[in-house]
């Protein structure tokens, strides 16, 4: 996908709702549409957490007087769980208890706050508990998937666990004692994102993670399952192949049935 096709879905995506709609008259996998989705959710989260510090008190008055927590998320545009978290956290709850609240509701001894909490979790597809684990749970898949095929290619490797044992600071998912070949490219590691690749996160990662790679180990394979924007090859790390990209379509041919689900995905 090209940057100008990129900038212009992320911005005329406003909500989950839109997904299935943009998917089909743009002819991209909703799965893709929906990762780029999630993406302008958390950016949006950022802005979002700033206005809630600064009108924490506000909020919270709303809170008292009645209004649930989706009620002041729905009335500011704003994800319920960072309202929520707002609201326990003014009223002195620390963020070991915030957080197991978010895990289970019924954890919390205050009924109202119980009940409206359990209303978030079903409400909120980006941030709460269910939604986390749906993310955790995908990330591994990747892996898994990865693993089989290079179990079926007969390549050993050594996976994170492996490598923390050697005390390496910065782990690949995947990493190869000799050089394998994949993708006309000699590689030493790969590193499984269940993202679509843009700029922004793409700078993230080559910074914490994959020029880290390179320097220890040698060149390597990031492989962005949703897909990424074109200008990414264009970069001066990806021209001078200390590692290479990939998307879903490198294994479309091999586990059809696996990418299919993958490129139907939307959040629930």
């Amino acid at each position: 996908m090209d940057l100008d096709d990129y900038n212009y879905l992320y911005k005329i995506l406003d909500s989950k709702s839109d997904i299935q709609q943009i998917s089909k008259s743009l002819s991209i996998p909703p799965g893709v549409v929906s990762k780029i989705w999630e993406q302008k959710m958390v950016d949006k989260s950022k802005k979002d957490f700033i206005k809630i510090e600064k009108n924490s008190n506000f909020i919270l008055k709303k809170w008292l007087f009645g209004k649930s927590f989706v009620e002041i998320s729905k009335q500011y545009n704003i994800s319920p769980v960072l309202v929520s978290n707002a609201i326990l956290k003014k009223l002195e709850f620390t963020k070991k208890e915030i957080k197991r609240f978010n895990k289970n509701p019924n954890s919390c001894h205050n009924k109202r706050i119980s009940g409206e909490l359990k209303e978030v979790s079903k409400t909120d597809f980006m941030f709460s508990h269910k939604a986390n684990k749906r993310s955790d749970d995908m990330g591994k898949a990747g892996e898994i998937l990865i693993q089989k095929f290079l179990c079926e290619q007969n390549i050993d490797f050594l996976d994170e666990n492996h490598l923390r044992k050697k005390k390496y600071k910065k782990t690949p998912d995947f990493l190869f004692e000799t050089p394998q070949r994949l993708s006309g490219s000699d590689i030493y590691w790969i590193d499984s994102k269940m993202l679509f690749g843009n700029f922004k996160n793409h700078r993230k990662h080559r910074d914490s993670q994959f020029t880290e790679y390179t320097d220890l180990f040698g060149p390597g394979l990031v492989v962005y399952w949703f897909g990424f924007i074109n200008e990414l090859n264009e970069t001066d790390e990806v021209k001078e192949k200390k590692y290479i990209l990939k998307d879903y379509n490198l294994f479309k041919d091999i586990y059809p049935n696996e990418i299919e689900k993958l490129l139907n995905y939307i959040p629930s």
